[in-house]
């Protein structure tokens, strides 16, 4: 994609931003000139139905201001010949200044200060009064790169289009590697380079390409998806009088006609894309998932508009990180052989050369990385691109199968608006109140009929999101629920999802997994029969729906941005959000500041224990299950490698005796292995010794999986051998647990734990067995073992366990 760049006079000086139209910028600032300076047509009623403050204008983030201070300066702003020394570019800057002041008279000269400080016009009352227009496409991250390096100057003032062309082009000397190198720019710079001066903002009767107003969306037909009527019927009218224009009443008429249509479907967009990190096609799914289908021209023109009021964020898809320059290069090159580095030559706005002596230039760190994802550069492919005509275009690999990022793709996010935290419904629907009691705490504890440990939780993180509420911290919130397998986890999420519904806040329950959300949704929606919830997974029908419980796969969060009060991520220690920093970076910008995060896992990252040992990590620990009976602890058993085993086509005697004995009590066996290829030699190996018993097999590589759990799960299979796919989320209520090449490296505390708890999970039959078979006793099997045995011993100690196992 590329954009045009201009340039605006305010109060505190000049200012650069990329447009996307430039027609929609210049009525935008025509209608703050207005607005500021009081005339018979103010910002509120010259194009818009609804008030936009003048304040909420100024204050938006649109503009990229110059704060880069002499030392960045010297780095980023310097001319076509810089490469070949100090004392050349000068003589050449020399020369091209003469030509300038011949033309136009002398430059006054800039002041280094900060350009709120040097050029703001005191007493004067204007905010907005001046715009040139720089008419040239140029990539987007190039385009973003200028606005960021550009800094104000007084002399820019007595500039007209001449010098405006002049400076433009004395800026993109400095991107060569942009175009391929000196032969690509030399064909970039054949093109036609025009800038449009408007000297007075003020002015009503001011044209901006006045040849392409009306024309410009006659094609797109705005409609309304299904039955209901056009939303364009009164914008037709418009088009045809705009078509007809003879008169300048006529021309005011299609503009006020365009500008409001276009601030009715910029208001439409904003509500629906607000907590939203959408690319641009993305962002044409989602309106006409809600029945606005609009083209590809009109949806710039609303999101430049949406940017210009501060509601919308618009950047790339991919950062390209900065680049060093070929000065800075030379510049290294010559310290190493003589020792010292050339002096620093900063390049002023009007052309001027001045060096400094002693400056050490810092060449900048900041790598290409995908800003929806954060994957770094081995995920990203550069290649030359036709969209944007720059030579070194990047695409992110990681999240492609969500929407394309490049660094020439344009990225929105949508701004959360604050809110105001008013008790939808409270535990006391007379009293609205934004504390909440212990009477109120006790009645949402009552109201989900939790068990003791699993209410002594709740009641510690309600007490956390209660302190959260009460202080002022803009920072994230962290808790850790710490429970035991079978604890009843998603019970214990109720009462915080109420008290955080309760409020007006936004919630979102993550989890690695997709089946693990299609089973949350029935429950969410049980409890919570008052409120919207939403279910994302990768193909789900409500992946452009607004609710107030969101049930997500971690994938899905990349799709947020700064959207939820309440983060609940369920199963952190699970593939794939464990150990995957993308996922995890997608949480964190999903949150909201101020937000709150809480953490669900039986098994949790040793990084996060440390840091509950060391106070810098909120936790509760629910070490029993609902039940309260204490958990299986794993026996050992010393058996040969399985590989072993396959190849002398037998189990050893001491093993198959110990699975009869699960088989004859009535129990249905959880065999676990390391290797997807040796599950069939297992099975058959189980089948020998057990012909009565139906055994099967299975993996994620198994089209049948989702069919042999279900038939595993109703008691059809007996025998069940798979992998660490099925940890998780599988629970048989009578059921004994066998871990194979329980030493496999493949096989980490934290696998062994969750493989153990498959065992034991049910009231009827709370002694399961677990068995680690494996020739050696590794860490890994200790430290499972001691944790297990850790949790028993706290459950014993605070009372939870049955008084008959105590």
């Amino acid at each position: 994609m590329q954009v045009k760049l201009y340039t605006v006079r305010t109060n505190e000086g000049w200012q650069m931003g990329f447009t996307l139209d430039s027609w929609v910028d210049s009525q935008y600032w025509c209608m703050v000139a207005e607005s500021d300076i009081g005339g018979e047509s103010s910002f509120e009623n010259t194009y818009f139905t609804g008030s936009k403050g003048h304040s909420e204008v100024m204050s938006t983030p649109m503009i990229q201001r110059g704060a880069a201070d002499d030392q960045t300066d010297a780095k980023k702003w310097r001319g076509a010949v810089i490469e070949q020394g100090a004392a050349k570019m000068s003589q050449a800057v020399e020369v091209e200044q003469k030509a300038q002041l011949n033309q136009v008279g002398a430059f006054a000269m800039p002041t280094h200060a900060s350009s709120k400080e040097s050029i703001s016009d005191e007493g004067s009352g204007r905010c907005v009064y001046k715009m040139a227009i720089i008419h040239l496409p140029l990539p987007f991250p190039m385009a973003l790169r200028m606005t960021q390096r550009f800094v104000s100057e007084r002399c820019m003032d007595d500039w007209g289009e001449q010098q405006w062309k002049a400076y433009t082009a004395r800026m993109l000397c400095s991107y060569t590697e942009w175009f391929g190198g000196e032969d690509g720019r030399t064909q970039w710079s054949l093109q036609p380079l025009r800038v449009e001066l408007i000297q007075d903002l003020k002015k009503r009767n001011t044209i901006v390409e006045s040849a392409h107003c009306g024309m410009r969306y006659e094609t797109s037909n705005v409609t309304r998806s299904g039955p209901t009527r056009s939303m364009v019927a009164e914008g037709t009218a418009r088009y045809e009088l705009c078509n007809g224009r003879q008169t300048t009443a006529e021309w005011k008429m299609s503009e006020r006609s365009e500008m409001r249509y276009i601030q009715e479907m910029c208001d439409r967009l904003v509500s629906l894309i607000e907590g939203r990190a959408l690319m641009e096609a993305e962002v044409l799914s989602l309106m006409k998932a809600h029945g606005y289908e609009i083209n590809l021209e009109l949806l710039r023109s609303i999101l430049q508009l949406g940017m210009l009021q501060g509601d919308v964020e618009l950047t790339n898809g991919v950062a390209t990180g900065e680049r060093t320059s070929g000065w800075i290069r030379f510049s290294q090159q010559v310290k190493r052989l003589v020792g010292r580095s050339l002096p620093v030559v900063r390049l002023l706005a009007h052309g001027n050369v001045l060096q400094e002596q002693n400056v050490k230039l810092q060449v900048s760190g900041t790598e290409p990385h995908c800003r929806r994802c954060g994957s770094r550069e081995e995920q990203l492919q550069i290649s030359a691109c036709a969209s944007c005509g720059s030579a070194a275009c990047y695409t992110c690999l990681s999240c492609l199968n969500l929407a394309r990022s490049r660094s020439c793709s344009l990225l929105v996010l949508g701004v959360t608006k604050p809110k105001i935290r008013e008790a939808r419904v409270d535990v006391h629907p007379q009293r609205k109140t934004q504390e909440l009691t212990t009477d109120d705490t006790e009645l949402l504890l009552e109201r989900y009929g939790l068990a003791a440990a699993q209410k002594e939780a709740s009641r510690a993180a309600l007490c956390y999101l209660r302190k959260r509420d009460l202080s002022t911290d803009s920072s994230k919130g962290e808790f850790l629920l710490w429970a035991v397998t079978g604890a009843g986890k998603t019970e214990m999420l109720f009462p915080m999802a109420a008290y955080a519904f309760n409020r007006g806040q936004k919630v979102c329950i993550a989890t690695p997994r997709r089946d693990v959300v299609l089973e949350l949704q029935p429950r969410i929606e049980k409890a919570f029969p008052g409120a919207r919830v939403v279910t994302l997974y990768g193909g789900s029908d409500d992946r452009w729906s607004k609710g107030d419980i969101t049930l997500a796969t971690t994938h899905q969060l990349l799709r947020f941005y700064k959207s939820f009060d309440l983060m609940v991520v369920d199963e952190l220690d699970a593939y794939p959000y464990h150990n995957n920093p993308m996922l995890q970076r997608a949480a964190q910008r999903a949150c909201a500041p101020g937000g709150t995060f809480v953490y669900l896992s039986a098994t949790p990252p040793k990084a996060m224990q440390r840091a509950v040992r060391r106070g810098r990590l909120a936790q509760a620990i629910v070490p029993v299950r609902y039940h309260r009976h204490p958990l299986p602890v794993p026996a050992r058993m010393a058996m040969p490698g399985v590989a072993r085993c396959i190849a002398r086509g037998r189990l050893p005697q001491h093993v198959v005796l110990t699975l009869r004995r699960a088989v004859d009590r009535g129990a249905q066996l959880f065999v676990f292995v390391a290797r997807i290829r040796h599950i069939d030699g297992v099975v058959e190996l189980l089948r020998t010794s057990f012909p009565q018993q139906p055994v099967a097999g299975t993996s994620a590589a198994d089209s049948q999986r989702t069919d042999k759990v279900r038939r595993f799960r109703q008691g059809e299979i007996r025998v069940l051998v798979t992998t660490t796919i099925l940890e998780r989320g599988v629970t048989v209520p009578k059921s004994d647990v066998f871990i194979l090449d329980a030493d496999n490296s493949l096989f980490d505390e934290s696998s062994l734990v969750q493989m153990a708890g498959r065992a034991g999970r049910s009231k009827d039959d709370p002694y399961g067995v677990v068995c680690f078979g494996a020739p050696q006793w590794t860490r890994s099997q200790r430290d499972a073992v001691r944790q297990i045995r850790r949790m028993n011993r706290i459950a014993r100690n605070r009372g939870y366990l049955r008084t008959s196992t105590s």
